[in-house]
């Protein structure tokens, strides 16, 4: 089942041995890009990127995403690993949007928030370096 929710990250259920993923953030966000029309070389941001407060269409959870792979054997659900992503909140508006894999800093943040959101479903998510990890047992 695939839905369509709040495109922030929220928390990780597993429920009958299967993995329930209340919402992973967005991929790949757009939503902040607009019309430019300014196309001086020498300035070195465009006038849409002088002109949008960072933080006024969105905040930088809406930057955070997670790719979750899980893992089975003979259909039953092992583990699921989470890589933490960043489409870059505090960039230029022109390279905003565009996942890529979050540093330790904001893979930590991230993934320690994703611990606090799946408590109340009972998860429990280890940390290994940069990546979350699920068992289940």
């Amino acid at each position: 089942f695939v839905g369509h929710g709040p495109h922030v990250l929220k928390g990780i259920e597993i429920y009958k041995g299967k993995p329930i993923f209340y919402d992973l953030g967005e991929f790949f966000r757009e939503w902040d890009w607009g019309c430019d029309c300014d196309t001086n070389p020498a300035m070195p941001q465009t006038q849409a990127e002088r002109s949008l407060k960072i933080g006024a269409t969105a905040q930088q959870v809406n930057y955070e995403s997670i790719i979750a792979v899980s893992k089975y054997d003979r259909g039953k659900l092992q583990e699921v690993r989470l890589y933490p992503m960043d489409a870059g909140y505090e960039s230029a508006i022109s390279k905003r949007g565009v996942p890529h894999v979050a540093s330790p800093e904001v893979s930590r943040r991230i993934l320690q928030r994703l611990q606090k959101l799946s408590t109340q479903f009972g998860t429990k998510i280890e940390l290994e370096g940069n990546v979350g990890v699920i068992r289940v047992l």
